[in-house]
């Protein structure tokens, strides 16, 4: 196992990881099922039907008889962690919806005088949802029945270990160097995060980008998921960071944090796009060492996009102005540019070495970007430099900026203790 202080997910971890997210889901079903039967069991009892003769009598018996087999198959559940309980819950919302539903047709074609439409409409929505809900169990349990053998190999000595571990693990957050990624799985969470807290930051899925699969598992420890490399829906996103992608369970809805998505994207070879770093950038979690990921990528989109969000990293960051001068020495001319004005902007001022060669510069964009910089940052060494490429010079605007990087070099050489950055 990875030490704690690594907090790194390894291949050796993952039969522990099923495991665990097995037993979690087991128990989820089996809770709901104990807490739905003892509700049902005390709502039967205070029924008048309980004391009473013939059908309501029956019926009643009848209902706290289904109760108690609830609440018996919830607590097998909880002692033998099988996942025939998750099926059994599959079963029993699945038709008590389809009966709610059934029943409330029944009725709208005859209502009583006292029944209003509008409780049928009900009783027809919540059937509906039920037997969604059972669907989504039965699918659920086609995903975890395959752990059962993780289950049954790892001890649950190690079990318990790997479980406390995880808790620590979830509290980390996500980190590009080490793979950890965090993120949404499924339509509900996302349902849930829009209606409650859309400033929270994906945190209830963990996981990590291992060399042939990503993995991911829920902060309640009762979901798993793998994506395998390959799996369709990497490639595409939305600028909101979320995707539709084939995984261990089918398809599933993930969105992930704005580190994670570009981790998951440059482990699959997806393009990066311009809004996956909008989005990273924004969210402020963005470094100059993260970006220089993608300052060499084919797309000059991308690396355009690279020096433009330099601006969001710390002022602190060492690696700003190394990620600077490699982009004011790429092959396109309009992230040479870029490059030249945000380094102004920023202050940046040690990369006149790297800055100076660009006056001669094919693309006048650039060339009026080195004048404009060499003009805020002005050094003797360059006066020579400007003042010969100033007589070749044919656009009238570059040659503004040249003088005036000229006039400040001249400056800043007839009184060398004065600096010049405007």
């Amino acid at each position: 196992m990875s030490s704690p202080e690594s907090l790194r997910i390894t291949e050796d971890m993952l039969p522990a990881i099923r495991a665990n997210a097995l037993v979690g889901a087991v128990r989820t079903a089996s809770y709901g099922m104990l807490i739905w039967g003892v509700i049902w069991m005390c709502v039967v009892a205070e029924q008048e039907g309980m004391q009473g003769a013939g059908a309501e009598m029956l019926g009643a018996w009848t209902q706290a008889i289904v109760a108690g087999i609830m609440i018996l198959v919830a607590l097998f559940g909880l002692m033998s962690k099988s996942p025939k309980v998750i099926l059994v819950e599959a079963l029993w919302v699945g038709v008590l919806g389809a009966v709610n539903v059934a029943l409330t047709a029944f009725v709208l074609i005859a209502p009583p005088e006292d029944w209003y439409l509008t409780f049928g409409c009900y009783g027809i929505v919540i059937g509906l949802f039920q037997m969604g809900w059972g669907w989504r169990e039965h699918q659920r349990y086609k995903a975890v029945r395959v752990w059962s053998d993780d289950l049954a190999n790892v001890a649950p000595d190690h079990r318990t270990q790997m479980r406390r571990w995880l808790k620590k693990f979830m509290k980390s957050d996500e980190d590009f160097f080490e793979g950890r990624i965090k993120g949404m799985v499924g339509y509900g969470q996302l349902f849930v995060r829009f209606l409650f807290s859309k400033r929270n930051d994906n945190k209830g899925y963990r996981g990590q980008v291992l060399d042939d699969k990503v993995v991911m598992f829920a902060k309640s420890m009762n979901d798993y998921v793998e994506i395998p490399a390959g799996a369709e829906g990497l490639e595409n996103n939305s600028a909101t960071g979320v995707m539709h992608i084939e995984t261990s369970q089918g398809r599933k809805k993930i969105q992930f944090g704005p580190l994670s998505l570009l981790q998951v994207k440059l482990w699959a070879g997806s393009e990066i796009t311009r809004s996956d770093i909008h989005l990273a950038a924004t969210r402020r979690v963005l470094s100059a060492e993260i970006l220089g990921n993608f300052v060499r990528g084919e797309n000059p989109d991308t690396r355009l996009a690279v020096i433009e969000h330099l601006r969001y990293v710390k002022k602190n960051d060492p690696h700003r102005e190394t990620l600077a001068a490699e982009c004011l020495n790429d092959a396109a001319p309009a992230v040479r540019a870029a490059a030249m004005e945000v380094s102004s902007k920023l202050k940046l001022g040690g990369l006149h070495e790297h800055v100076l060669p660009h006056i001669q510069d094919d693309d006048r964009n650039v060339r009026l970007g080195a004048a404009a910089y060499l003009a805020r940052f002005a050094s003797p060494e360059s006066l020579a430099s400007l003042e010969a490429t100033r007589q070749n010079e044919q656009d009238e605007k570059v040659q503004k900026a040249m003088d005036k990087a000229i006039k400040a070099c001249r400056k800043l050489d007839a009184n060398p203790y004065t600096t010049s950055q405007n």
